[in-house]
């Protein structure tokens, strides 16, 4: 609902990020993925997390945050996620984690043995030029069946793909896709990249992907 939008459920919409979400769910479906966990990390308001309990309803629903409801904010910005955060904690049958940084690997791992082998991992923590560089953990800690894990703004820093950064990641076994065309030039920073242990059909939107 418009009432419940955040920050990353506009840029989401705003950027057609929308397809390779359709296609990974399709992804999971199609592989009649058991003891499916998700987690995303990154929650905002919770809006994602309760859209994924409708359409995972026998999902571990897993939302992983940096911050704590006791955390002082220094910026504005962390004040508006703090407050965020207030409704995040309120969403129904899901799990919520917060103090966890998905870039430690201490704490990946006590997601992990606490909730199981990630399915489908979302980031949507910081984003940076480097960071598809910080996710080594959450990637070794992938179902090795189906596992998948999604970033947005891959790549990215103010506005613009660091093309040196993108090639490294593409080389270390990244699949990036620009959406730039389906937003007709509007956004240039739109990628999204997926890693994935087993293949993933993605022939529907073959036409952005970078090789």
């Amino acid at each position: 609902s418009t009432q419940n939008e955040t920050r990353s459920v506009k840029r989401r919409m705003s950027r057609r990020y929308c397809a390779m979400y359709d296609m990974v769910i399709r992804h999971v479906h199609s592989l009649k993925a058991k003891d499916l966990v998700i987690m995303e990390f990154g929650i905002g308001k919770g809006e994602h997390l309760q859209f994924l309990r409708e359409l995972f309803p026998t999902a571990t629903i897993v939302g992983v945050d940096k911050l704590t409801l006791d955390h002082m904010p220094d910026t504005e910005l962390e004040k508006q996620q703090l407050e965020d955060l207030k409704l995040a904690v309120k969403v129904k049958d899901v799990n919520i984690e917060l103090g966890m940084d998905c870039y430690s690997k201490k704490d990946i791992y006590h997601l992990v043995n606490k909730y199981g082998k990630i399915g489908i991992g979302i980031h949507d923590a910081t984003h940076g030029a480097q960071v598809w560089n910080q996710l080594d953990t959450i990637i070794e800690c992938m179902n090795p069946a189906y596992g998948i894990v999604i970033t947005e703004e891959m790549c990215c820093k103010d506005g613009e793909p660091n093309l040196r950064e993108l090639k490294k990641a593409i080389g270390d076994g990244w699949r990036v896709f620009d959406f730039n065309p389906l937003t007709h030039g509007r956004y240039t920073d739109s990628l999204i990249g997926i890693r994935c242990f087993e293949h993933v059909d993605t022939d529907a939107l073959s036409s952005y992907e970078i090789n």
